[in-house]
């Protein structure tokens, strides 16, 4: 799910923003309305965040929304209503289906309803998946003996999918390093930690119209420029990494096959959290697809594979 960042530069993005100091700043606060998150991807149950727009000056965590009625609809048929589960995770509190899990092709509508605000509503579907074709690992460099604790492990993804013809498609190409933590005890044996997984980000500056670097890493891509081909790309990786104290391993792909919302959505949030503070900057306008709210409801469909580093 989103994470607490990604609510408050949505906000700020839909309610305006200024270049001028808080005390200088003379704006109406508009009615708040709700904002509601769900990304939702093939045979998992459907979850959804529940919150309220917020003062663009706040930095308070989301206000989440707790006595709301979320409901699933298969065209008109009702299919569940979501029952609120206070997360332990970290993510706050969510609204889940118990029963029904998503499905590739279908158009699914949530409504929301709360004390207070206008009821909300969004459709979505799952794109068909798409398969990666292949992935490896070269150029793979570890940092030198005795180089600083800040240095980093580099390497260039070799990643190539075959894109579905006949149609825009888009993309979320999602890539996560295992890092395993380890330490020496008293006797010499090296004691392991759980293994991590950390996702990897690109660089903002190398975006184009068609390649953007996602605001929780890894790349959103549109087929413009290959639609119905196979897509080739070579993408260099620079990582923080202590060989004194870790050890990587596998490097795992995700290759989401995402609705155009999806890709709407982040594309222009990631772009918003490029240069929050430039003077100068301009504006991103936020895409949302919540009638008469905030947020984004969006399907996904996945593939993954994963290879071993090696030098």
């Amino acid at each position: 799910m989103v994470r607490n960042v990604l609510f408050a530069t949505l906000v700020f993005v839909m309610l305006g923003s200024s270049c001028e100091r808080p005390l200088e700043l003379q704006l109406p606060q508009p009615e708040p309305r709700l904002v509601v998150i769900s990304n939702f991807t093939h045979d998992q149950k459907i979850r959804v965040e529940v919150s309220k727009t917020r003062n663009v000056l706040s930095s308070s965590t989301p206000e989440y929304i707790l006595n709301a009625k979320v409901q699933l609809f298969r065209e008109e048929q009702l299919l569940e209503e979501l029952i609120l589960v206070n997360s332990d995770d970290g993510q706050g509190p969510y609204y889940t289906t118990t029963h029904y899990t998503a499905q590739i092709g279908v158009n699914y509508l949530i409504r929301v309803t709360a004390p207070g605000f206008p009821s909300v509503s969004a459709e979505n579907r799952i794109p068909p998946q798409t398969a990666i074709e292949q992935l490896s690992v070269e150029n793979f460099m570890l940092p030198g003996p005795g180089l600083p604790e800040d240095a980093h492990l580099n390497y260039t993804i070799s990643f190539t999918f075959n894109d579905n013809d006949g149609e825009q498609n888009y993309y979320h190409l999602v890539f996560f390093q295992e890092i395993r933590s380890f330490i020496l005890d008293r006797s010499g044996d090296t004691l392991f930690a759980a293994p991590e997984l950390r996702r990897i980000q690109f660089d903002p500056n190398q975006n184009t119209n068609n390649q953007i670097a996602h605001i929780e890493g890894g790349l959103l891509l549109n087929d413009t420029p290959f639609n119905g081909q196979q897509v080739r790309l070579s993408l260099p990786v620079q990582m923080p990494f202590n060989q004194s104290k870790e050890i990587a391993g596998d490097l795992i792909a995700e290759l989401r096959s995402v609705s155009r919302d999806y890709f709407l959505f982040y594309s222009a949030l990631s772009k918003q959290q490029e240069t929050p503070d430039a003077l100068f900057a301009e504006p991103v306008s936020a895409y949302n697809n919540i009638m008469n709210g905030v947020g984004i409801f969006a399907g996904y469909s996945q593939t993954a594979t994963s290879v071993r580093l090696s030098r």
